[in-house]
């Protein structure tokens, strides 16, 4: 993923000789799936990105509200009046 800083255009080539052209805009952020690659500036402006790599998926905590939400809701138990 990278995160667009300056706006500008790309083209990001692939090992099978696929490319894609991006117009980017400031603020804007793109998802590339892992693989090798070559990105080339093609517009006329300086281009400058935040890119992050993720090496392995994210642990999942137990508090994660996208684990929470998907998890069968606990049964009601029932409390003893004394």
């Amino acid at each position: 993923m990278f995160g667009e800083i300056s706006g500008g255009q790309l083209t990001i080539s692939h090992l099978d000789g696929t490319s894609a052209v991006y117009d980017l805009t400031p603020g804007q952020a793109v998802w590339i799936n892992a693989e090798s690659h070559a990105a080339e500036n093609i517009g006329t402006t300086d281009i400058k990105l935040l890119v992050v790599e993720l090496k392995e998926p994210a642990p999942v905590v137990p508090a994660d509200p996208v684990v929470m939400e998907l998890q069968e809701p606990a049964p009601a138990v029932p409390v003893e009046k004394k």
